[in-house]
């Protein structure tokens, strides 16, 4: 069995596939679903399982008691490998980085560990992940030498690095502090068409006049030069006032340092911030000038990580009782990278 997603399914206690003889398992991501017995696969016979991705929090990838038989493969990342010790380079150290499992997206993030981790296998020329796509596509910037994916998807590019980008559908992915005032609207800046905006429209006893309403975290995937952009409009914007203001605000860690303890996302030690301002008014607009950093080999490899926090400005003082009014929309957040530094810095 090659290249398979299983996600988001109902299994009976120890129903999977059932062999008596040899099952070869390739490129699988199995995550999500609902099983009933403790473990994922049960098996009679022998089973092979490479280059995978099990996933199942609570449940261990061999159902051990209710399996017969020899199971061993390679290169397996899963929620435990206890249970399939003959696995060799099977690990769990970090998140698997899948782009948005709330609306059932097991792709992988560009920035996950398991992008272009694998060796070149032969046997993939001219093979096909899940989706239709090449297999075997080694990306700019990620820092390891090898071109495949783990799982049932092969990362095609790395951008856009941001993941609901464009608000479709729903509003996951991003942490909202101040939910209350935060909404996904029907009406959108960017495409795909109607694919929707979050809407900040609301009051907030007190604080200053700047508000973070939403943000976003993304490992980053390795060395280059990165730029932050995104559209924006302000909702109570006249003929006599361009309304609230709109900004992005970057900020990047390195959560893991020498002696290289296990750190990920955004925590550890900032190494840079910037603030990227998108224009007041009516319409969709786009931010002018994109806000950029750059990411060395060192941080790259100490996983750095950015945060993208999507700020409005309320441009009038606290009502008598002390309120502040914010009323503007975000979308079409983008994070892109190039590892082209000499050239994208100016020679500098």
């Amino acid at each position: 069995m090659n290249w398979w997603r299983i996600a988001r399914r109902r299994f009976a206690p120890n129903r999977s596939c059932d062999r008596s003889s040899v099952a070869t398992l390739n490129h699988l991501t199995i995550t999500d679903n609902i099983i009933g017995g403790p473990g994922v696969i049960a098996h009679r016979g022998h089973v092979e399982l490479n280059r995978s991705i099990i996933w199942q929090p609570g449940k261990t990838v061999r159902a051990t008691a209710a399996s017969s038989g020899t199971f061993d493969g390679s290169d397996v990342q899963a929620n435990e490998t206890a249970s399939i010790p003959n696995v060799a380079n099977s690990y769990h150290p970090f998140p698997v980085g899948f782009i948005n499992p709330t609306l059932k997206d097991y792709r992988l993030r560009a920035g996950s560990e398991l992008v272009d981790t694998l060796a070149y296998d032969a046997s993939l020329d001219g093979t096909l992940d899940v989706d239709g796509f090449q297999r075997s596509v080694k990306l700019p910037l990620v820092p390891f030498s090898n071109p495949v994916d783990y799982g049932a998807y092969e990362r095609q590019s790395i951008s856009n690095i941001m993941v609901n980008d464009s608000f479709n559908s729903d509003l996951s992915q991003w942490a909202l502090p101040t939910p209350g005032i935060v909404s996904r609207d029907a009406n959108n800046g960017s495409d795909p068409s109607g694919s929707g905006s979050l809407r900040v429209d609301g009051s907030v006893f007190g604080g200053p006049g700047s508000l973070t309403v939403a943000k976003q975290c993304q490992v980053l995937p390795g060395a280059g030069l990165y730029k932050v952009s995104g559209l924006g409009r302000s909702l109570n914007a006249t003929m006599f006032s361009p309304g609230d203001g709109l900004r992005i605000h970057w900020k990047v860690f390195t959560p893991t340092m020498p002696p290289f303890p296990l750190g990920y996302g955004c925590t550890g030690l900032s190494i840079g911030e910037g603030d990227v301002v998108i224009p007041a008014g009516t319409n969709w607009l786009l931010s002018p000038t994109p806000g950029q950093f750059d990411i060395s080999v060192d941080d790259a490899y100490a996983n750095a990580a950015v945060e993208i926090s999507l700020v409005a400005i309320d441009i009038n003082p606290a009502n008598l009782q002390g309120f502040r009014n914010f009323s503007v929309a975000f979308d079409g957040i983008t994070l892109e990278a190039s590892n082209d530094l000499i050239f994208a810095n100016g020679f500098d």
